[in-house]
């Protein structure tokens, strides 16, 4: 959906491109809607290498959640739970910000733009 090359001021080419220039805006304010709604409902889930302590984010990239096995919790100290869950959080945030420059790339695709 490419914008048309703009047309001599004050024709009636020039209210056309006006009308199109709105009806894309629209489009790309309603799809730009629907990508954020579904990266809001997404789950990406990172693990630490144990796979002990698990971290939850949205698509969005914001932290959901943190899961921790409860027999790593007896037998751990802190530096190995801090390293746990950062390794966890940093592959959680890994897969949301995939998901999402994946959802944008359709976006881009659709509007056609090039592609990140």
């Amino acid at each position: 959906m490419r914008a048309p090359s703009k047309p001599k001021e004050g024709s009636i080419g020039e209210t056309a491109y006006m009308i199109e220039s709105f009806k894309k805006a629209q489009f790309v304010g309603k799809r730009t809607e629907i990508i954020c709604q579904d990266l809001a409902k997404l789950k990406c889930e990172g693990s630490s290498e144990n796979g002990k302590v698990k971290v939850i984010f949205d698509g969005q990239q914001n932290p959901i959640g943190v899961i921790i096995d409860d027999s790593f919790l007896l037998n751990v100290s802190n530096v190995d739970l801090s390293s746990a869950i950062t390794e966890a959080m940093q592959d959680a945030h890994s897969k949301s910000r995939q998901v999402m420059k994946d959802k944008m790339q359709y976006l881009y695709s659709d509007l056609g733009l090039p592609t990140i």
